[in-house]
């Protein structure tokens, strides 16, 4: 029933003299933080099962404050338990842990005093974990299934015969990274580059991709993974014509969308236009729009999310200027949260790479790189749309490095709403900083691995633990985990 103490980083003291009645039959055999009982404050299990120690100390997260703490405890038969005289219900009594808890347990007879301490765990650290090597990825796309918490990888085959450049998919499991499916590829051809993912209420993964092998070619192709193998979503091809940049998300009916910019115009709509697809169950609906976007608009790296029962799709526009543009999709409705935006000062976005998050109260977080500090270079900036007030600003200041010689970064909020960016830096090693949220500065860069890394992706898995992976160069993928010491 309950974690080993060693894996939840919890410290332990025993003081005879902290019990009052020693003798007595009133035990706690157990306690604990659970996060069922502290949603949105706890994102794992934090329990101790030392039912012989009176005084312990459990560790928490650094951005766990211990002001406002729900505690699950077991005791001996009929035993009652109080704190300062408050009657204590197990899983549901709120107590200030701030500073050392006594909780009082008693059989009617005997009373046994239990002191509870809150301490900070380790904080947590980058290590590497396993490289998987066994296939040579030309580009990949990282997600963690926020269902059973493994990282999984979408990449690109590299092959000698362009022909035989299939879709591939691989997961952690543990500290082994196996096929999702078939080793030789999810696709039943060649694919083009810019393919996404995501995942039903089951954690089962769909893919969408261009598919050169469709009846009408680089035409849109979603799959997904039933269990033991993968299969179409619908028609092979589905959209009115070629497609370059891609998005996949369930809408908050459980509707899969595909968004997917079309090289040419086709089915009613512009060249470079945005195409809405929704599958039905049995077929697609292509050929629609999201309401509110013009069709000069210009569709690149379009990303799309749920959360919390809204959809949330950002674009960049590669118009001149280059903008921004980000929408919700909620009862079927779409609403404009703001059209083609440009810092202020700024000539345009660099198109090398643009990407969203969205944290659990709505607010929004964007990564872009503008020319705004000295018109001409292109910096990483992370904008946050605050959903309460409905205003925009820049969080932390502006990375600085160059987007023209490092291009690719990636961004990741913590279960705790903490935002993470990924990039290379100067030299193009794989480089994080996340921001400090007493500064509300960025930290000092950490760099993953002295490499050059040709693509960099990050997420976060449910229990606050993140994955961060970059190819090199070598067809190899690298992975490196962002947890606790006490607790790899």
């Amino acid at each position: 029933m309950f974690l080993l103490a060693a894996l939840a980083g919890i410290a332990y003291s025993c003081d005879p003299a902290e019990t009052e009645l020693a003798s007595g039959e009133a035990k706690m055999v157990s306690f604990g933080f659970y996060a069922a009982d502290n949603q949105g404050v706890l994102f794992d299990d934090y329990v101790v099962v030392d039912s012989s120690a009176t005084s312990f100390t459990i560790n928490l997260p650094q951005e766990v404050s211990p002001s406002s703490l729900v505690a699950r405890f077991v005791t001996t038969e009929n035993d009652s338990v109080t704190v300062s005289g408050v009657g204590q219900v197990s899983g549901l009594t709120v107590n200030n842990f701030s500073a050392p808890v006594d909780y009082i347990v008693t059989d009617g007879k005997n009373n046994t005093r239990y002191t509870v301490t809150v301490g900070k765990a380790s904080a947590y650290t980058w290590s590497k974990i396993n490289t998987f090597s066994a296939d040579s990825a030309v580009g990949i796309a990282l997600k963690v299934n926020q269902i059973n918490g493994m990282p999984y990888i979408l990449y690109k085959q590299d092959r000698i015969n362009t022909a035989d450049e299939k879709a591939a998919m691989i997961r952690l499991d543990g500290n082994t990274w196996e096929y999702v499916g078939d080793q030789n590829g999810l696709s039943t051809g060649r694919i083009d580059s810019y393919m996404d993912f995501t995942f039903d209420s089951n954690g089962n993964p769909y893919v969408v991709y261009p598919d050169y092998v469709a009846t009408l070619s680089k035409a849109a192709t979603v799959r997904y993974f039933n269990g033991s193998e993968w299969a179409n979503v619908g028609s092979q091809g589905f959209t009115a014509a070629a497609i370059t940049y891609s998005a996949i998300a369930f809408a908050p009916d459980n509707k899969l969308m595909s968004f997917n910019m079309l090289n040419v115009a086709g089915g009613g709509l512009a060249k470079r236009e945005m195409d809405v697809s929704s599958f039905d169950g049995s077929a697609w609906t292509t050929s629609t729009t999201i309401t509110g976007r013009t069709s000069d608009q210009i569709s690149y790296n379009p990303i799309a999310k749920l959360v919390n029962g809204t959809l949330y799709v950002g674009i960049y526009n590669a118009n001149t200027p280059s903008t921004f543009s980000v929408y919700t999709y909620k009862d079927g409705v779409w609403t404009v949260i703001v059209d083609k935006m440009l810092e202020e000062g700024a000539t345009g976005y660099n198109l090398y790479d643009f990407d969203m998050d969205v944290d659990k109260d709505g607010n929004i977080y964007i990564a872009v790189a503008d020319n705004a500090t000295d018109g001409a270079t292109y910096k990483p900036r992370v904008k946050k749309y605050t959903a309460q007030t409905q205003t925009w600003s820049t969080i932390g200041d502006v990375i600085n490095v160059s987007l023209s010689s490092t291009r690719k970064f990636d961004l990741a909020l913590s279960p705790y709403g903490v935002p993470f960016l990924m990039y290379r830096n100067a030299a193009q090693y794989p480089t994080i900083v996340s921001l400090d949220t007493e500064t509300q500065q960025w930290t000092a860069e950490t760099v993953l691995e002295q490499t050059v890394a040709d693509d960099v992706w990050i997420d976060f898995a449910p229990n606050g633990k993140a994955y961060a992976s970059f190819t090199n160069g070598t067809g190899y993928i690298n992975t490196f985990l962002y947890s606790s010491p006490s607790a790899n």
